[in-house]
Formats: structure tokens, C-alpha cells, sequence
């Protein structure tokens, strides 16, 4: 039987396409990356091999009302993971709908770099 190692970091993104630098850095981070996944899919993925973290890529409105709801099922249905959403642009009501939808904490970049970076000090500063 496998046995399956816990990732660090799982980030989550509901764009169509990804950016180069989110890939990049996930990769040199060695944090696994899921693109557009599938609401069940993704909680038997997390119940058979939960990450220590949970990263929600807020790049764009495209898929934003999707990420948020996904981020309230992940609530609901694995509490004990914790959950950080990245939002790439200064948004006073994008911070209270994702705090309110269940995310630990709510990261802002001034663009991708940036906002992975604080984001990677969020993970970091994370009870484990």
C-alpha cells in the first residue's frame, strides 16, 4: 500500500488559466496546485490526504463567487484545515466575504510575488 505524504501547502485557484508565477512559485515551494477542482473531488482528496494548509488564489472575478463558496463547504466539511485566501487587489468587501466564508486569514499583494510571499509567511506563522 502507498503511503501518502502530507503536503505542506495544497493552493487552490478557480481561474481558467493560471498564471506563470503562481506555478513558478508553487513549484519551487514545493506546494501542490489545483486547478478548477471539483467540489467533491476536492473533499476526498482532503479527507484521504489533508494538507497542512490551504491556499485560495483570488487572482481576478473570474471564479471569484466559486472560490468563495468553496472556501464555506471546506469550513463545513474539514474545519481542522486551515485556510488562507490570497487576494490580489485592495478590496474592502472581498476581505469580509472570504473572512466570512470561513478563511483563517486573508492575505493582500500588490501583485503576484508579493502576495505569495506574504502569503508563504502566513503559512509559516500558523499553528501545526
Amino acid at each position: 500500500m502507498a503511503v501518502l505524504t502530507r503536503p505542506e501547502v495544497l493552493v487552490i485557484t478557480m481561474d481558467h488559466h493560471v498564471d506563470p508565477v503562481l506555478e513558478r512559485f508553487a513549484s519551487s515551494a514545493g506546494w501542490l496546485l489545483a486547478i478548477r477542482p471539483a467540489r467533491g473531488e476536492l473533499l476526498r482528496r482532503l479527507r484521504r490526504c489533508p494538507p497542512q494548509t490551504l491556499l485560495f488564489w483570488l487572482s481576478a472575478l473570474e471564479g471569484l463567487d466559486e472560490s468563495i463558496a468553496l472556501i464555506a463547504t471546506v469550513r463545513q466539511r474539514v474545519p481542522e484545515i486551515p485556510r488562507i485566501a490570497l487576494g490580489l487587489w485592495p478590496d474592502d468587501e472581498l476581505e469580509t466575504a472570504v473572512r466570512a466564508a470561513g478563511a483563517n486569514v486573508y492575505v493582500q499583494g500588490e501583485n503576484e510575488i508579493d502576495g505569495l510571499q506574504e502569503a508563504m509567511a502566513a503559512v509559516r506563522r500558523l499553528p501545526r
